[in-house]
């Protein structure tokens, strides 16, 4: 398996845990916090994610320095699944905590 194909797979499960984690974070944390914390932490999960791209980004091309461009490549198309899964899900969680405060 090349490296790049290694080090994808790598960061794809990591987007996957995080996103899953996410999901739990969200749905602990909704019940007891107000709009503009849960707007903090939706923000502070975003910047996490980031930072973590980045500094995947950085270490690969530090340590492997082979097949740069197919895991930029990779690694941002990922980052942009998720990005939308993650703008997807916490719209839907925003759009029915509105619903709830109307009731």
């Amino acid at each position: 398996m090349s490296m790049v194909l290694f080090w994808s797979i790598g960061f794809g499960v990591f987007l996957l845990a995080y996103a899953v984690s996410t999901v739990w974070i969200v749905q602990r944390k909704i019940k007891e916090c107000n709009p503009r914390q849960i707007a903090s932490l939706y923000l502070l999960l975003k910047i996490i994610k980031l930072f973590v791209l980045f500094a995947a980004i950085g270490i690969y091309f530090l340590t492997v320095k082979v097949g740069t461009r197919q895991f930029l490549l990779i690694t941002i198309v990922l980052y942009l699944l998720f990005l939308i899964f993650d703008t997807v899900y916490l719209t839907s969680v925003e759009k029915k905590l509105k619903k709830e405060n109307e009731k």
